[in-house]
């Protein structure tokens, strides 16, 4: 009888499914091969797959490289006038330390990188094709490229990660935000000179709608120690650049116009402030209304020694 009563219950309950589902069918019909649920529709329609031109394939080009003798460095542009900080940082430390010729220069799209990283980076074909143990893919402001550098150029300054590396974090993070809020949130820019650079068209509402995600999740894991969540605006991290750039307007100040106390020629830190202050100054950055400087040149030119120390490196790296 027991057995009875739960095969009944089961019954019920399999009539119930069926009905609901039945019903649910009837009102919204089912969903063909073809039909793309809303949910996915939304997703795509705010984020559009883009198909990139074709290009030669990074794999063919490691091992062009590795018939160099001379290492090759990976890196967004060759050209003075780039989006690509780092790459320009890269490209300026090789002219300034006089290696420029021992190595080639490649100039590949961002969305295909070779290597494991992002660019830039040096890679070095294996002297010795049993030698395994030599690292191959150098990092841009690794401790491999340091060393590197200065096993290359031992008269080039060599950085001190140990007492410098506050002052590019000024750089690299407060200044580097500004920067990426300018040139892609600020909408004329991102129209003018991030797509005719890239060479794609991405809608109002995609990559630069993940911007302020993206920018406060580095804020937040450079910054908080209890990783709190916390809103960025346009305002604060202006602000917060003006506040890095007035840091290092006092430094250079103090120590006769370089940012690395015991050098008098410029180094990794004049380098990498010059990749993000050349941009500013001339790649045309605009405000929201097209019309005028964008708020972060006016910040820059507000800054006569920083602006000095930048026209320095490009007279030495550039002419």
């Amino acid at each position: 009888m027991a057995q009875r009563n739960a095969k009944t219950t089961e019954e019920k309950h399999e009539s119930i499914r069926f009905e609901s589902k039945s019903s649910a069918e009837q009102q919204s019909g089912p969903i063909g091969f073809r039909k793309v649920p809303p949910v996915i529709k939304r997703l795509f329609d705010t984020f559009p797959l883009y198909t990139y031109e074709s290009a030669p394939l990074p794999a063919n080009r490691l091992l062009d490289s590795e018939k160099e003798e001379k290492p090759t460095v990976f890196l967004y542009s060759t050209e003075l006038r780039s989006i690509h900080p780092e790459s320009l940082a890269m490209l300026t430390l090789f002219k300034l330390s006089g290696l420029q010729d021992s190595v080639s220069f490649v100039s590949a799209s961002p969305h295909s990188s070779p290597g494991d990283g992002p660019f830039p980076y040096i890679f070095l074909s294996r002297q010795n094709p049993s030698d395994a143990s030599v690292e191959r893919f150098i990092a841009f402001n690794s401790q491999s490229f340091h060393s590197w550098l200065s096993t290359e150029c031992p008269g080039f300054p060599r950085y001190n990660a140990f007492l410098e590396s506050p002052i590019f974090t000024l750089i690299s993070i407060s200044l580097h935000d500004a920067y990426i809020y300018t040139l892609f949130m600020i909408l004329p820019n991102f129209k003018s000179i991030v797509q005719d650079q890239i060479g794609f068209n991405i809608g109002r509402n995609t990559g630069r709608g993940l911007l302020p995600y993206l920018l406060a999740r580095q804020e937040q894991f450079a910054h908080s120690k209890a990783f709190e969540r916390r809103k960025l605006s346009g305002k604060s991290i202006l602000a917060a650049s003006r506040d890095a750039l007035d840091a290092l307007e006092s430094l250079l100040k103090a120590q006769n116009g370089v940012l690395s106390n015991g050098i008098s020629q410029p180094g990794f830190l004049e380098a990498t402030l010059f990749s993000y202050i050349y941009p500013i100054l001339h790649l045309g950055l605009v405000d929201a209304s097209g019309t005028g400087d964008a708020e972060l040149v006016s910040i820059v030119k507000d800054h006569p020694l920083i602006v000095e120390a930048s026209e320095k490196v490009c007279s030495l790296a550039w002419s």
